[in-house]
Order: C-alpha cells, then sequence, then structure tokens
C-alpha cells in the first residue's frame, strides 16, 4: 500500500512510456493494485503520464538575492541598529533602589 501511494504521483507525472519500459513487471503490478477496488475508493482512478512535466522556473521573488546585493542590504541593515544603539531609552536606564 505504502509503495503505491509512494508511486503514484511519479507515475501521474513524471514516468513517461520511454522511463517505464525497461519496468514492465512493475507497472503491471502498480497498474493491477491501481484497479483494484480497495485502491480505487482511496486513490480514485490514476492516469498514467504520456509526457513528463517540466520543472518550473524559480519565481524571481523567492530567488536568492546576488552575492553583492547581500552584503549591500546587510550594510544598510546595520546602520539603523547601529543609531538605535546609540540613542539612550527611558526603559534602558536602572529603576532606583527601593528605600
Amino acid at each position: 500500500i505504502a509503495i503505491v501511494c509512494a508511486l503514484r504521483e511519479g507515475f501521474a507525472l513524471v514516468f513517461d512510456p520511454a522511463f517505464r519500459k525497461p519496468f514492465p513487471k512493475a507497472c503491471a503490478w502498480f497498474e493491477r493494485c491501481c484497479n483494484m477496488p480497495q485502491f480505487k475508493s482511496v486513490i480514485g482512478d490514476v492516469k498514467l503520464c504520456t509526457a513528463a512535466q517540466k520543472p518550473k522556473p524559480v519565481i524571481a521573488a523567492f530567488a536568492p538575492p546576488a552575492r553583492g546585493a547581500a552584503k549591500d542590504a546587510a550594510a544598510k541593515d546595520a546602520a539603523p541598529k547601529a543609531k538605535a544603539k546609540a540613542t539612550p531609552d527611558a526603559k534602558a536606564q536602572p529603576k532606583s533602589q527601593p528605600k
């Protein structure tokens, strides 16, 4: 059961006929398991992949910044922190001792 569930996404999205060709017995076993009513009631109909999906490009919002840009951004962030440490806060002053 666990192996069929693990292979289901691969057979549905990635394993095209050329990839499955060297593994006829494994593919037949997978199809036989998927056609059992017990499996169909849980995982539904599994359609085998006809063409492997291409990898999606990385979205620019999630791409890491360039190396030089990362150092510049770190320097910009450090400057406000240094100014914040230089200004004294009222909360930072020690409290007077109780009498």
